[in-house]
C-alpha cells in the first residue's frame, strides 16, 4: 500500500513538472531587450573571463549572471541559452515547492503546492526571459528544503544559510527570508541550525565584500553601486507619489484579480488566512515570516541609507512572497478535499489553474517591453542568415539596444565600434571587416538594404 501511494505520488510530482514545461512553452517571452540585455553583458564578460565589477545593480547579480555566464561559455550566445538559466531554474522550484510540501504536510498538500506554483502566471509569463527572480526563487527554495533536512543532519541549516546568501546575490530582497530561518529554528530551540545558517549567510555575504575590496578597494561597493540605481527613471517613477506607492500600489495588485496574477493571488491570501486561524499547520513562524518580512521590504522598504527611495513595484518583484502562500493554502484544499463535498475544491482548483495558464499565456507578449521590437530583429536576423552581408550599421536613439539584441538573436554578430559622436553602432560579421562595401544600415528598426537590392 505504501509503495503504491508513493509510485502514485512520484506520478502525480512528475506530471506536474511536464505540465509546467508545457505551460512555460506556451509562455515563451524570450529576449524582451530590457534588463535582460544588461545580464547578457555582463554574463558575457564572465563567459570571456573579462569580468571587472561596474557600478551598476545589474552587473552585482552574480546568482544570475554567474550562470548564465557558465552556460554561455559550453552552449554559446543565443537567444535560447539566454533564457536557459531562468527556464531550468522555474521548473526546479515547482520539485522543489513540492518537495518542501510533502516533507511538511504529506503527499497531496504537495501536489496541490506545486500546481498552485506551476500555474501561477507570474512564473509562467518569467520563466524564459532572462531575469533574476526565478533564479532567486529556486536558491530560497533549495535553502529551506536544505534547512528542513537539518532536523536529521544540522550540517544542512549551513548550506541553507549559503543558499539564501546567494539568493541575495541574485535578488537582494531575499536576504528577507533569512529572519524567517532563523526565528524558526529558535522557536523550536534548534541553537546549533539557527548559529550555522546564520555562518552560512554571513560567509556570501562577507566573501562579496572582500572580493570588492580586492577588486575595487571599495568594501562598500554595492551600496555605492545600488546608489546609481537610485536615479533611474523607473525609481523615480515609483517615488512620484509615495502615499500610493506605499498604501495602495501592492496591496491594489494582490488583492484584485488581474491578468499578471489570475486568481492566485487572491485565493491564496484567503486561503492562507483562514489555514492559519482554522487549520493547525506546520512551521507556521517560518511561512508566515517567510511572506512578513520580504514583503514588508519590498513594500515599505527603502533603497538608500541616507535618504528614503521607495523600491519599484512590480508583479515580478512581489512574486518572491507567493510560495508560502501556496503551501498554506494547498493545506487548507487537501482539508476541504477530504470533507463530503470534494468536488467543488477540485473544481475550483482547476478552475484556478487554467485561468493562471491562460493569463500566462496572454501576458508573454502585452506586458513585456520591445517585444514588438525584437519580432522586428528576429526578421531581420533571418533575412540576413545565409546572405552576404559583412557588416551592419545600427542608427536611431535606441541602436545600442537593437545592436545588443541583435547579436544574442544571431551569434555571428559582434558589436565593433560606435562612430565619434555616438550616431552610430556597427556590427561586423565574425571573421569579416567593418570595411567591407556589403553594408546593411538598421534605422529605427527598420531594414534598409542597399547591398542586397541588385540580388
Amino acid at each position: 500500500m505504501l509503495a503504491s501511494s508513493s509510485h502514485r505520488y512520484w506520478a502525480g510530482v512528475w506530471v506536474i513538472c511536464v505540465l509546467t514545461v508545457l505551460a512555460q512553452l506556451a509562455s515563451t517571452t524570450g529576449l524582451m531587450a530590457s534588463d535582460d540585455l544588461a545580464y547578457s553583458y555582463h554574463a558575457k564578460l564572465i563567459a570571456d573571463l573579462a569580468y571587472h565589477p561596474e557600478p551598476i545593480h545589474f552587473a552585482l547579480r552574480y546568482g544570475l549572471i554567474v550562470p548564465l555566464g557558465m552556460v554561455y561559455r559550453l552552449l554559446g550566445v543565443s537567444e535560447l541559452s539566454t533564457v536557459l538559466v531562468p527556464f531550468l531554474a522555474s521548473v526546479a522550484s515547482v520539485l522543489l515547492l513540492m518537495s518542501i510540501a510533502q516533507k511538511l504536510f504529506g503527499s497531496r498538500p504537495a501536489l496541490i503546492a506545486g500546481i498552485l506554483l506551476g500555474t501561477f502566471p507570474v512564473t509562467l509569463h518569467h520563466a524564459t526571459i532572462c531575469l533574476p527572480e526565478p533564479v532567486a526563487q529556486f536558491y530560497i527554495l533549495a535553502a529551506i528544503l536544505a534547512y528542513l533536512h537539518s532536523d536529521d543532519a544540522p550540517g544542512w541549516a549551513f548550506a541553507a544559510g549559503l543558499l539564501l546568501g546567494l539568493a541575495y546575490l541574485t535578488k537582494e530582497p531575499a536576504a528577507f527570508v533569512v529572519p524567517a530561518v532563523l526565528v524558526d529554528a529558535i522557536a523550536r530551540r534548534r541553537w546549533r541550525a539557527c548559529a550555522l545558517a546564520a555562518v552560512g549567510a554571513l560567509t556570501m555575504v562577507i566573501g562579496e565584500h572582500l572580493y570588492y575590496i580586492a577588486t575595487t578597494g571599495d568594501a562598500l561597493y554595492r551600496p555605492h553601486a545600488l546608489g546609481i540605481h537610485n536615479e533611474t527613471p523607473e525609481v523615480l517613477y515609483a517615488n512620484a507619489n509615495l502615499p500610493y506607492r506605499l498604501m495602495k500600489a501592492y496591496p491594489r495588485m494582490m488583492l484584485v484579480p488581474n491578468v499578471e496574477f489570475g486568481a492566485h493571488s487572491l485565493v491564496s491570501l484567503v486561503l492562507a488566512g483562514l489555514g492559519l486561524v482554522f487549520v493547525r499547520v506546520e512551521r507556521p513562524w517560518l511561512l508566515v515570516l517567510a511572506v512578513a518580512c520580504p514583503w514588508l521590504y519590498l513594500n515599505f522598504g527603502t533603497s538608500s541609507f541616507s535618504k528614503f527611495i521607495a523600491l519599484p513595484v512590480g508583479a515580478r518583484y512581489i512574486a518572491l512572497v507567493y510560495w508560502p502562500l501556496f503551501l498554506i493554502a494547498a493545506v487548507v484544499i487537501d482539508r476541504l478535499m477530504g470533507q463530503s463535498s470534494r468536488l467543488i475544491p477540485a473544481v475550483g482548483l482547476a478552475l484556478v489553474a487554467a485561468l493562471g495558464v491562460w493569463s500566462g499565456f496572454v501576458t508573454r507578449q502585452q506586458e513585456t517591453p520591445h517585444t514588438d521590437e525584437v519580432a522586428v530583429l528576429r526578421v531581420v536576423a533571418k533575412r540576413l542568415a545565409g546572405k552576404q552581408v559583412t557588416a551592419i550599421r545600427m542608427e536611431g536613439p535606441q541602436r545600442v539596444r537593437w545592436a545588443r539584441a541583435l547579436t544574442i538573436l544571431d551569434h555571428r554578430w559582434q558589436i565593433q565600434a560606435a562612430e565619434p559622436g555616438g550616431s552610430t553602432v556597427t556590427l561586423v560579421a565574425a571573421g569579416s571587416s567593418q570595411r567591407s562595401a556589403n553594408t546593411v544600415l538598421i534605422r529605427d528598426n527598420q531594414l534598409h538594404l542597399p547591398a542586397l537590392a541588385a540580388e
